[in-house]
């Protein structure tokens, strides 16, 4: 659940949306919008980080659908698995340099009458909310990201084969094959070759 902040930043940029009759209401809704970007961004999360909806968006790119092949006549059956480490790690590094660039828009737009205030303004920003040690939401992502990334080293094979809990099923790239069927697969390659 957003915080306060994030939801007063999110209806004052839906009313001002509404209320807009012209461009020259642009610039106001501009610095509400920048408002709550940076709302979304910098803040802590403490001991609850899925509250942010951040960190709720990642947990969402970390898991897709897995859709299993079916006999006619039979459900299609899902399931959800997590993706691999580097495609989540590219998905976090998009949303880290996105979040960087509104940041830097933000100082620009907070600074812009002294120029010189926004290095200090960014080194601010950035020691306290975007840094692995930060309990913030890019705390975290930085963080996941150096995970995924020792994860991502330490894996031997791109695509590995996996036994299901009860060692009766293995499961490759989507297909589950019962170890009853093994035989008569094997009786099938064998006759072909």
């Amino acid at each position: 659940m957003p915080k306060k902040s994030q939801r007063k930043a999110l209806r004052d940029v839906i009313k001002a949306a509404a209320d807009k009759t012209d461009d020259s209401e642009d610039v106001a809704l501009k610095h509400l919008l920048r408002r709550f970007f940076f709302a979304l961004i910098c803040h802590v999360v403490g001991s609850v980080p899925f509250r942010s909806p951040i960190l709720s968006f990642c947990a969402m790119l970390g898991r897709s659908v897995r859709m299993s092949k079916v006999a006619e006549g039979e459900e299609m059956k899902t399931k959800w698995q997590g993706k691999e480490p580097g495609i989540l790690s590219s998905h976090l590094s998009a949303l880290t340099w996105t979040a960087q660039l509104l940041i830097f828009d933000y100082a620009c737009f907070q600074e812009q009458e002294d120029e010189n205030q926004i290095p200090v303004f960014l080194s601010r920003i950035c020691k306290q909310f975007f840094q692995q040690l930060a309990e913030t939401p890019f705390g975290h992502i930085l963080q996941w990201r150096l995970y995924l990334f020792k994860t991502n080293k330490r894996q031997l094979a791109k695509h590995q084969a996996r036994w299901s809990l009860d060692k009766q099923t293995v499961g490759y790239r989507g297909t589950d094959l019962h170890i009853s069927h093994i035989p008569k697969l094997v009786l099938s390659e064998h006759e072909q070759t």
